[in-house]
This record gives C-alpha cells, structure tokens and sequence, in this order.
C-alpha cells in the first residue's frame, strides 16, 4: 500500500513538466486592463501541436480559442514556438507591434489582479499554474519559479528587479576623550529594501568593519580614543548597484576635554494642541529639547496611566530641537479612570516638564467595539461593531476570518464583512503594530508598504453585505511574540475592531546545500519523494540525480512545497579544470499544497 501511494504521488507531481506549457501572464496592464490581457504559451517538445478544440479555463470556466479578429493566427503549433492567447489580438498587436509569433483570440477571458489558476487544456490539462501578484504593467513569467518579469511575449523570459540605491553618510562626529562615539555612519536604502549592509572605515590608518542589517535606515560605526584633537574618518559601503557615487564619505571627528557643558539640557512642554479630550483621542503636544553632552538622548510624552508613550530621540548631542509628538488616550471602556484634569509629563535627559489637559467622556470610536461569540470559519473569531438598529438590516462592521499565527514575510489575509441599511461611503484598512509602530505590510494593489492604510479600500455599501479581503504580511525583522491587528472602518464616524495576532518569527524553509536537504526549523520533517527515495526525515543526503519533491511539515501541516532537479556529475571548469558537485534548480509547487496536506495526514512513512 505504501509504494502505491508513493507512485500515484510522483506520477501527479511529474505531470507538471508538460509538453506545451504556460510561460507568461500580463493580467495587470498599466491602466485599463480591458482588452490588454494575454497568455503566453510555449512548446518546449520536439512535437507538433494542433491546438483546435484546445481551451483556457479561469476563474473555473472554459474559454474556447479560436483565430478571430487576426491575420496573424494558427492552431499549430511547432516545437519551440510561441503562441499568445490575447483577450483583443488587435489591441495585443498594437501594444507589442515587434511581436512576430502565431496570436490567437480567446472568448470571455477575464484575469483578475490577483492571485488565479489558469489551466490549459484539451481532453487532457497540459498545464495548470496559479499566478502571484505583480506590479501593474509588469508579468508573471515562468523563471524555474512563477515570479514578476518585464513583459517579452514570444521571446526568452526576463525577471524585473527593482533598482535600489543605498547611501552612506556621517551622523555622529562629537565625542570627549576616552568616550566611546556610537552610530558614526548613517546608511540609507531607497524603498526600504531589508538587507545587509557592510562599511569598512578607517580612522588613524586602522581599518574597522561592521555589519548592519537595514530597512530603510540603520546606524553603526563605534570608535574610542584618548587624545584630543580633529581626526579624518573614512567609510565606504559595498554593494553591488550601478550608482556608487554616495557609497563613500569622509570627515572629521571632533575628540575635546570632557568639560561639564555651559547650558544644562532641558525640556519645555510649548504648546498642547487641545484644551479637553475624551478618553480614546488623540492630541499633539509640542516641544523645546535641549541636549547637551549627557549620554541620554530620549525622550517620553504621556499622561502616566491612561495614555500611550511617545518617544522621540533627540540626537546629536549639543543640539536644540523644536518638536510635535502625538500621544493617543486609552478609551477607558470600563469606566477605570474618571473625569477631570489630568497633567501630561514630559521626561528624558534627566530633566522633565508639565501641561495639564481636561479629559472628559468617551470615544465612540473605540467604546462602541463590543466583541461577539465567534462563529467565523478559518483563523481567529470575529471581532463585531453592531450599533443600534435602524431597520430590519442592522449596520455591522465583523472580522470574519484571520489567522491567529502568522510567520514573518508570510501573506495573510484579513476577511471583514460590513452590513449596512443605508448608503455609505467608507475606507477600510487594515494593520498589525505594537506600541505606536506598525510590523505589517499592506498591499496596495501593485506593492507592499509599510505605512498604516496602505492596503486601503475604498467602498460604497447601500443596503447590502459585503465582504472584503485586506491583504497584509509581516515585515521583515519582526521579533516574534503577540501583536495587535487591527480593522479600521471610516466613514461618517470611525470604527475599529482590534484582535490578538501571534508573530511566529522567520518562516521555516527547506535548503539543499551540497546534496543535503535540512531545515532550520527545530520542529519540522521534510518529506522527501524522488528516485529510490522516500523519507520523513530532519535531514538527508542525495546521491544520485533526479527530481526530488520535498515538502516541509510541522505537526503534519504543509508549509512549503518544492520540486527540486539535481545533477551530480562533473564539468569543466573555465580554466579547464575539472570540477564535481551539485547543480540545484527548483520549481515552487503551491498548486499542489492542497492536494499534498492530504498525503501528509496519510501515515505512509
């Protein structure tokens, strides 16, 4: 029974390698979309093919092909040929007038701008993908893996990569004798791409080295000397990118007497932007900061006990800074706190100021959030808004689906259904944070950003229920433990359902590395099927060439599948050398993953 299994497991899996195979996919053309979408397919077998009766099936319905509307057109198809299923061949010629390979019309195909399963097929299915996200204007292509191209219909598949530049800069270039200089250099990253970073830098002929991971921004550089005095510092970053004018910087760093400063730091509390509040809003509270020469550099607003803190780094050291720091209420549901006149606390520097604010009442905002028995279906229960019936179709805002647990750089989505008698005009978004910083994501419709409403939708509701799916994942560095998600519905007034999320850290990843398959997660089995191979093992050596399937498991539950070609052999090297190793490509296989949980609750092993 177990090799049976086995077999019919390999068998499917194979079937992937198809003779004619979909190699590119524009489903997201810059601007209107209508009429510009195309499927690219390819023979890559040295067979002929007549693709009459052949149809394309999406969104689970099948389209027929057919050569209206083109002079350009044929069902055959050669080996090594192209083809392109156009939605408008007229309007697809216009667009890529270079464009020389056979083209041929498709009825009633619409591709969304998001994730669908396109299959090919006649009687039997020739090819069956599901396409990820790109940004507008750009394809997803067939690379080993599905990822985002530039679009090349008819020709060789090219892979969009997002150019970024990184910068260096001096930032901290004060310091007494004998005191350590933290943060000499500032580097900078466009697009906030997370990746290390590496700045050698010399200082009296010693060369020093550090390495930094960045998202955005980050720091580093340390130095310590014990005579007074102007010293040249050098730094340069390395990595590989076509402008390296700002990779490299120079300057002086001041070393002086370690001298008590002639002006203490302080902290004066100018301006509060309101005089009253209701417990759950929001105020702004301005400030004067001077830092003198004291190692300390924050700085806390709050009001001790029913609000969030604030905190602002006042650096360099000997500089003056006028600044305005939001600080948020709690909403005080429960009635803890009482009316009255509450005093809002500046401190840091080891110096402090007071205001005073009235706080008086309760948000709607938050205090008309009241949680529900469960009842949803997938992660989590669901959180519900429901304020007083004004018809027989009572207005709620409900958190239907979410997972409880999510790991970092993982996509997840949030479901929320919105129930309303009367017409509405609404934003809905969605974020994960801790303390006044978001961790997650959202995704905008073409990128992923790292701001609160990024992946905002904006709807018209009229009498009906609708359902919305926000689309999140963790950011890159997010330390593990729990996190706050977070709904926000706009309208005439502001709504938000908040629920407990739990950060599971880095995703657990297969690697293969020499011929051996291992993982770094702890808990984790890696399924392995290929030639005279199938195990359940942490980790394993292959011998032999072939194509292996290696699915990653943790408490029986699929988190990642992979088809994996290896060729062990040798080769001559350039120099004319002969060299023996492992060559690795690798095929992401989530199609499959449901079909592969299933095999995973089978106790074949």
């Amino acid at each position: 029974m177990r090799l049976e299994y086995v077999f019919a497991v390999v068998l499917l899996l194979s079937s992937i390698s198809h003779a004619v195979v979909i190699s590119e996919i524009m489903f997201d053309f810059q601007g209107s979309d209508t009429g510009h979408e195309w499927v690219e397919i390819y023979n890559n077998e040295n067979v002929t093919y007549n693709l009459t009766d052949w149809k394309l099936n999406t969104g689970g319905v099948d389209h027929g092909l057919s050569l209206e509307n083109v002079s350009q057109s044929s069902m055959i198809l050669i080996p090594g040929a192209y083809a392109v299923i156009a939605q408008d061949p007229i309007t697809f010629l216009n667009d890529y007038p270079g464009y020389n390979e056979t083209v041929i019309n498709v009825s009633g195909m619409v591709l969304p701008n998001s994730e669908e399963t396109v299959i090919l097929k006649n009687n039997t299915i020739f090819d069956n993908i599901t396409y990820p996200d790109v940004t507008e204007g750009k394809t997803a292509c067939l690379l080993g893996n599905w990822t985002e191209c530039e679009p090349t219909p008819g020709q060789v598949n090219r892979q969009y990569t997002v150019t970024t530049d990184a910068s260096l800069a001096l930032f901290n270039l004060s310091v007494a004798v004998n005191e350590t200089v933290s943060n000499l250099f500032q580097i900078s990253i466009e697009n906030c791409t997370a990746e290390d970073i590496t700045v050698n830098y010399t200082i009296l002929n010693v060369t020093n080295t550090f390495t930094v991971e960045t998202n955005c921004t980050a720091y580093g550089g340390n130095w310590t000397h014990n005579e007074t005095g102007s010293y040249e510092v050098c730094g340069e970053l390395f990595r590989n990118e076509s402008n390296t004018t700002n990779n490299a910087v120079c300057g002086n760093i001041n070393v002086s007497e370690i001298e008590l400063p002639s002006e203490e730091s302080y902290i004066t509390i100018t301006n509060v932007d309101k005089s009253s509040v209701v417990f759950g809003d929001d105020f702004d509270v301005t400030l004067d900061i001077y830092r003198n020469a004291t190692a300390k550099y924050a700085v806390y607003v709050s009001i001790p006990g029913i609000s969030d803190t604030t905190t602002y780094h006042a650096t360099p050291k000997n500089s003056t800074h006028t600044v305005t720091l939001p600080v948020r209420l709690k909403p005080n549901c429960d009635g803890a706190h009482g009316n009255g006149v509450y005093t809002i606390l500046a401190e840091g520097l080891d110096k402090n100021s007071t205001a005073s604010i009235t706080v008086s009442g309760l948000s709607s905002t938050y205090c008309q959030v009241q949680v529900v028995s469960s009842g949803s279906s997938g992660g989590g229960g669901g959180s519900t808004y429901v304020p007083p019936a004004t018809s027989d179709l009572v207005e709620k805002y409900e958190i239907k689906s979410y997972p409880e647990s999510v790991f970092v750089d993982d996509e997840f989505e949030v479901v929320v259904e919105i129930t309303s008698p009367d017409k509405k005009d609404l934003e809905v978004y969605s974020y994960v944070y801790k303390g006044v910083n978001p961790v997650s994501l959202g995704f905008d419709g073409s990128t992923w950003k790292g701001t609160w409403n990024a992946n905002k939708k904006e709807i018209v509701i009229n009498n009906n229920k609708m359902e919305l799916v926000l689309k999140n994942k963790i950011e890159l560095g997010t330390e593990a433990g729990d996190y706050t998600l977070r709904v926000k519905i706009n309208g005439d007034k502001e709504y938000e359902i908040t629920r407990t999320i739990n950060v599971a850290g880095d995703k657990p990843k297969i690697n293969v590395e020499g011929g051996t398959v291992s993982t770094n997660c702890d808990d984790c089995e890696i399924l392995i099927l290929g030639p005279d191979t199938n195990t359940r093992t942490k980790q394993h050596t292959l011998v032999s060439s072939g194509t292996f399937y290696l699915v990653l498991l943790k408490d029986s539950k699929v988190l990642s599948v992979e088809q994996t070609v290896i060729s062990v052999g040798e080769s001559e090297n350039t120099d004319g050398t002969t060299i023996t190793g492992f060559a690795v490509k690798k095929q992401d296989l989530r199609p499959y993953i449901n079909f592969l949980k299933i095999l995973s609750l089978t106790d074949l092993f």
